[in-house]
């Protein structure tokens, strides 16, 4: 008991002991008091209507219905689970905690206490938060941005993500161009080719070398849509690795520039002429 008490007292979760039909703590661990500001005995001097006023407002229908599904489950044998939610720490701050939760019977069977461990978690929920709020913005930014876009992962290059802008330049639905095609069938998908029109190989492919080989690279090249309707685009495409170094996926950014090229050869042809035009004049 001693051993058991000394792993219990030394461990960083904070563990307890509750009986089901009182309501009331029968042990706390003394760790309580650095994680959530509170001591043992002032634990278990808490009422039931004490408890759930420790508990933040928005968690406790859930919770109350938790507990009540946790006695129902032990009487079906299934004894442990878990459960995370808002606890109102001594300093007046609620801070999320990750509880473990197992139930002993009394000698008829049914659910007589809870044996409870509370982690506090409230770092990892708030980086949690953090992260989903980017996720958010970044996926926002893409879906909007007037340049295609596209995601794959590695080491087979599945399309994860195409925006809407990418799915527009390129043409077709989705489940043609996105599902289920990974780094072998982006020319053939996708119908790339190059600037003289003739297919391109798969390490042509930027997106494909980004994941293949680790390469943050560009090309121009040309989606054919339909016959007589290609449209010629700028491709620039980067690996995304892990704290490793290992390649986990890649981006590709892609800008029609159809009309550009075109710009850009009634430029050239207007130079031509007005050129051929001068010589003939200077030499008249």
């Amino acid at each position: 008991e001693d051993r058991f008490r000394q792993i219990v007292e030394r461990s960083s979760d904070v563990f307890y002991r509750q009986n089901i039909r009182t309501g009331r703590f029968e042990y706390v661990s003394p760790r309580v008091t650095p994680v959530f500001g509170i001591t043992p005995e002032e634990v278990l001097a808490l009422c039931i209507e004490a408890q759930k006023a420790a508990i933040h407002p928005d968690d406790l229908p859930g919770l109350l219905s938790f507990a009540s599904d946790l006695v129902e489950a032990a009487r079906k044998g299934q004894t442990n689970t878990e459960k995370e939610f808002r606890l109102l720490h001594g300093d007046g701050e609620y801070r999320w905690v990750h509880g473990s939760y197992s139930l002993v019977p009394d000698e008829s069977g049914e659910p007589l206490q809870i044996i409870g461990a509370l982690q506090d978690v409230t770092e990892r929920k708030l980086a949690e938060d953090q992260l989903r709020r980017a996720q958010a913005l970044l996926k926002a930014a893409m879906d909007n941005s007037s340049a295609g876009i596209a995601i794959a992962d590695a080491p087979f290059g599945e399309l994860r993500y195409v925006n809407d802008a990418g799915l527009l330049i390129r043409g077709g639905s989705r489940d043609e161009v996105v599902n289920g095609v990974s780094v072998t069938r982006y020319v053939a998908s996708w119908k790339l080719l190059d600037l003289d029109g003739s297919p391109l190989l798969t390490d042509d492919v930027p997106l494909a070398r980004a994941i293949k080989y680790g390469e943050a690279c560009s090309r121009e090249f040309i989606i054919r849509r339909t016959e007589g309707d290609d449209r010629v685009v700028l491709a620039r495409a980067a690996p995304i690795k892990d704290a490793d170094g290992k390649v986990e996926a890649a981006i590709v950014v892609f800008l029609d520039i159809t009309e550009l090229k075109h710009a850009e050869e009634a430029l050239r042809e207007s130079e031509e002429k007005f050129s051929i035009a001068f010589r003939t004049s200077h030499y008249a």
